[in-house]
């Protein structure tokens, strides 16, 4: 499973995840031999006003509907087990002011494709970044992670390397530069 977690707000670029979809899934109709299906994608978070554009998608796309489920009201709990069921973190954004979701991926052992536009990215190993708005590089991306072996090699270094800070780490480090 691939997993997008984040309001459904349309910088998150969302409707990009769904055309992917609907793309891979045209193409494995058309050439199952070559081409398998499209892996489930799951998207937790929020409604927004501004999500009609999503549902458009969703709507025009129904086969690739089939592919995806939206979880609008997920608690921590259910996050953590998303988090441990995916093989990666998708987070196709326009627009970020940090990126948590890139940490929270983290936290659970697996790796995340990113755009350029997730500043917690630019900090962060085990990310694959894509250039924002390329949705040919996303999808790409996507692609070769579903298909190959890198989201596994990453998740065995992150599970064997990183280390999340604590809140005592980060009042440690403000402390610092406040001094």
């Amino acid at each position: 499973m691939v997993l997008a977690v984040g309001t459904l707000h349309p910088r998150k670029n969302l409707v990009a995840l769904v055309q992917i979809w609907a793309q891979w899934m045209q193409r494995s109709e058309e050439d199952p031999n070559n081409v398998k299906q499209p892996p489930r994608l799951v998207i937790a978070g929020r409604r927004h006003p501004q999500d009609a554009a999503l549902f458009d998608a969703l709507a025009a796309h129904p086969r690739a509907r089939s592919c995806i489920s939206l979880i609008h009201t997920a608690d921590d709990a259910q996050l953590a087990e998303l988090y441990s069921a995916a093989r990666f973190l998708v987070m196709p954004s326009l627009a970020e002011g940090w990126g948590m979701p890139v940490r929270e991926a983290l936290v659970a052992g697996i790796p995340s494709i990113v755009t350029d536009a997730v500043p917690a990215a630019h900090s962060t190993p085990y990310v694959k970044i894509v250039p924002a708005g390329d949705e040919a590089a996303l999808s790409a991306a996507i692609h070769t992670w579903w298909n190959g072996a890198e989201p596994e090699r990453l998740s065995a270094e992150i599970r064997q390397h990183f280390t999340p800070r604590t809140w005592a780490d980060v009042s440690r480090e403000i402390e610092a530069l406040l001094v």
